[in-house]
């Protein structure tokens, strides 16, 4: 019998096999994506408006491969459990496995995508120091809010429809407060701190640091040890708190699809 992670793991290469076949350039999307939106802010903020952020192309597009993550992972588990329905009605199979599926094929996106921004990173001559080895906890704080955000709103989608618009409105909001086409040191000092609770915020910076500037992020500035601490901890409530309304309300899943 299969474990509920192999279970997983089929149907998130099942979906990642389907997502595509329908066009004509395939998964090339999942990498044009990303890299369209890259020039189109590029053009804006650095050639119009004149940014000026040093490595300003490597700056966007980690910030752009971070945020697409994010949208896309917590909208496809979001939707993940009406999409399976027959999978849901099924009184013997485990729901958590379709959300988790979902999520991890959002993942193999993300994988690829990071494999592109490394090669990006490799054609303007920047190239990862042993800094990037933090990167797994970046991930992890990353990975822990998107599994807590995917697993509440399945669960409440498959109730109240009108939570997928809502969600994305709650997603533009998030992508203009938060670093992706700008730096955080434009905040006003005041607010930085409220600002920096975003822990999407705090992920892309902390990301940017260890990646591109080959900083130490636990030595100080925006990622020290004491905020890292409080950016993990948000993403852990997340997810323990999307687990438990997972759980509470999946027994009457099938009864509202």
């Amino acid at each position: 019998m299969l474990s509920d992670f192999e279970r997983a793991r089929v149907l998130a290469w099942s979906d990642f096999r389907h997502r595509y076949h329908e066009t004509a350039l395939g998964y090339l999307w999942s990498v044009l994506t990303p890299l369209i939106t890259l020039a189109i802010l590029y053009t804006v903020f650095s050639v119009f408006m004149n940014f000026q952020v040093e490595n300003y192309q490597l700056f966007l597009l980690l910030g752009i491969v971070l945020f697409n993550f994010f949208s896309e992972a917590t909208r496809e588990a979001m939707h993940s459990l009406s999409r399976k329905r027959d999978l849901v009605k099924k009184v013997a199979f485990p729901r958590h496995v379709i959300v988790l599926s979902s999520v991890m094929t959002s993942g193999a996106y993300l994988l690829i995508n990071l494999g592109v921004f490394m090669v990006f990173m490799a054609a303007f001559g920047i190239f990862p120091g042993i800094t990037a080895l933090y990167l797994p906890v970046t991930l992890l704080e990353l990975f822990l809010l998107v599994f807590g955000l995917g697993y509440g709103l399945s669960a409440l989608y498959v109730r109240y429809g009108d939570l997928g618009y809502i969600w994305d409105f709650v997603l533009m909001a998030l992508f203009w407060v938060t670093p992706i086409f700008y730096d955080y040191d434009l905040v006003a000092p005041k607010y930085v701190k409220l600002y920096m609770l975003n822990p999407l915020a705090r992920i892309i910076s902390t990301s940017r640091e260890i990646l591109i500037s080959n900083h130490i992020p636990l030595l100080g500035g925006v990622s020290g040890w004491v905020h890292e601490l409080i950016t993990l901890a948000i993403c852990a409530v997340v997810f323990v708190l999307g687990v438990w309304l997972f759980r509470s309300r999946q027994a009457r899943f099938a009864e509202y699809l």
